[in-house]
Protein backbone atom coordinates (compact mmCIF):
# COMPACT_ATOMS: atom_id res chain seq x y z
CA UNK A 1 0.00 0.00 0.00
CA UNK A 2 2.41 2.57 -1.05
CA UNK A 3 3.11 4.83 -3.94
CA UNK A 4 5.65 7.14 -5.49
CA UNK A 5 4.65 10.82 -5.79
CA UNK A 6 8.24 12.38 -6.78
CA UNK A 7 10.58 10.73 -4.52
CA UNK A 8 8.70 10.68 -1.52
CA UNK A 9 7.25 7.37 -0.44
CA UNK A 10 3.56 7.87 0.92
CA UNK A 11 1.26 4.81 2.32
CA UNK A 12 -2.64 4.36 0.66
CA UNK A 13 -5.30 4.16 3.37
CA UNK A 14 -8.09 5.68 1.37
CA UNK A 15 -11.47 3.66 1.24
CA UNK A 16 -14.26 4.78 -0.94
CA UNK A 17 -17.87 3.93 -0.41
CA UNK A 18 -19.92 4.02 -3.73
CA UNK A 19 -23.80 3.94 -4.31
CA UNK A 20 -25.16 3.37 -7.48
CA UNK A 21 -29.05 4.40 -7.94
CA UNK A 22 -31.08 3.34 -10.48
CA UNK A 23 -33.68 6.24 -11.56
CA UNK A 24 -36.97 6.52 -13.53
CA UNK A 25 -35.71 9.55 -15.79
CA UNK A 26 -38.71 11.40 -14.64
CA UNK A 27 -37.34 11.88 -10.97
CA UNK A 28 -33.17 12.21 -11.36
CA UNK A 29 -33.59 15.90 -11.08
CA UNK A 30 -35.79 15.76 -8.10
CA UNK A 31 -33.37 13.10 -6.75
CA UNK A 32 -30.32 15.02 -7.44
CA UNK A 33 -31.45 18.14 -5.61
CA UNK A 34 -31.12 16.22 -2.22
CA UNK A 35 -27.05 16.91 -2.56
CA UNK A 36 -27.28 20.39 -3.53
CA UNK A 37 -27.50 21.72 0.40
CA UNK A 38 -24.22 21.06 2.68
CA UNK A 39 -23.77 18.33 4.80
CA UNK A 40 -22.38 17.67 7.99
CA UNK A 41 -20.20 15.07 6.16
CA UNK A 42 -18.31 17.73 4.43
CA UNK A 43 -16.53 19.21 7.98
CA UNK A 44 -15.88 15.59 9.18
CA UNK A 45 -12.51 14.50 9.98
CA UNK A 46 -11.38 11.86 7.68
CA UNK A 47 -14.09 12.66 5.10
CA UNK A 48 -11.88 13.79 1.33
CA UNK A 49 -14.26 14.34 -0.91
CA UNK A 50 -17.64 13.25 -2.88
CA UNK A 51 -18.74 12.73 -6.46
CA UNK A 52 -22.14 12.52 -7.89
CA UNK A 53 -22.02 11.55 -11.63
CA UNK A 54 -25.11 10.64 -14.08
CA UNK A 55 -25.24 8.50 -17.02
CA UNK A 56 -28.65 9.11 -18.95
CA UNK A 57 -27.36 6.25 -21.84
CA UNK A 58 -30.18 4.09 -21.19
CA UNK A 59 -33.75 4.86 -22.32
CA UNK A 60 -35.86 4.25 -19.00
CA UNK A 61 -33.64 5.18 -16.16
CA UNK A 62 -30.59 7.25 -15.42
CA UNK A 63 -28.07 5.70 -13.50
CA UNK A 64 -26.79 8.23 -10.64
CA UNK A 65 -23.32 7.15 -8.63
CA UNK A 66 -22.19 8.43 -5.26
CA UNK A 67 -18.71 7.81 -4.61
CA UNK A 68 -17.59 9.10 -0.95
CA UNK A 69 -13.91 9.36 0.01
CA UNK A 70 -12.45 8.95 3.38
CA UNK A 71 -8.90 9.05 4.76
CA UNK A 72 -9.45 5.07 5.77
CA UNK A 73 -12.00 2.55 6.77
CA UNK A 74 -11.91 4.10 10.61
CA UNK A 75 -12.77 7.48 9.58
CA UNK A 76 -15.69 5.59 7.38
CA UNK A 77 -17.05 3.33 10.46
CA UNK A 78 -16.28 6.95 12.71
CA UNK A 79 -18.49 8.55 10.20
CA UNK A 80 -21.26 6.24 10.38
CA UNK A 81 -21.75 6.18 14.06
CA UNK A 82 -21.09 9.77 14.25
CA UNK A 83 -24.29 11.81 15.97
CA UNK A 84 -24.12 14.10 12.94
CA UNK A 85 -24.80 11.33 10.61
CA UNK A 86 -27.18 9.14 12.48
CA UNK A 87 -28.96 12.74 13.27
CA UNK A 88 -29.25 13.36 8.83
CA UNK A 89 -31.46 9.58 8.89
CA UNK A 90 -33.41 10.55 11.36
CA UNK A 91 -34.97 13.81 9.89
CA UNK A 92 -38.44 12.92 8.74
CA UNK A 93 -37.63 12.89 4.69
CA UNK A 94 -39.96 11.58 1.80
CA UNK A 95 -38.63 8.66 0.67
CA UNK A 96 -37.35 9.26 -2.82
CA UNK A 97 -39.16 8.77 -5.44
CA UNK A 98 -38.57 6.63 -8.52
CA UNK A 99 -35.64 4.51 -7.06
CA UNK A 100 -35.63 1.22 -9.02
CA UNK A 101 -32.57 -0.10 -7.31
CA UNK A 102 -29.47 0.87 -5.27
CA UNK A 103 -25.99 -1.04 -4.27
CA UNK A 104 -23.99 -0.13 -2.27
CA UNK A 105 -20.07 -1.21 -2.00
CA UNK A 106 -16.90 -0.57 -0.47
CA UNK A 107 -13.49 0.04 -1.59
CA UNK A 108 -9.90 -0.03 -0.42
CA UNK A 109 -7.70 2.19 -2.55
CA UNK A 110 -4.39 -0.11 -3.47
CA UNK A 111 -3.36 2.43 -6.54
CA UNK A 112 -3.59 5.84 -8.15
CA UNK A 113 -1.63 6.92 -11.26
CA UNK A 114 -1.42 10.71 -12.50
CA UNK A 115 -0.90 12.07 -15.41
CA UNK A 116 2.14 12.50 -17.01
CA UNK A 117 2.16 14.68 -19.64
CA UNK A 118 3.92 17.93 -20.42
Amino acid sequence: KIFMIGIFLRRLYMFVVTKTFHIEKEYTEMFLNRFKDKSPLFKFNGFIKRHIMVCKKDKVFDQIRLEVYFKDKKAYYLWEGSPEHIASHKKPQEKPKGILSLEHLTYEVVQIDHYEGI
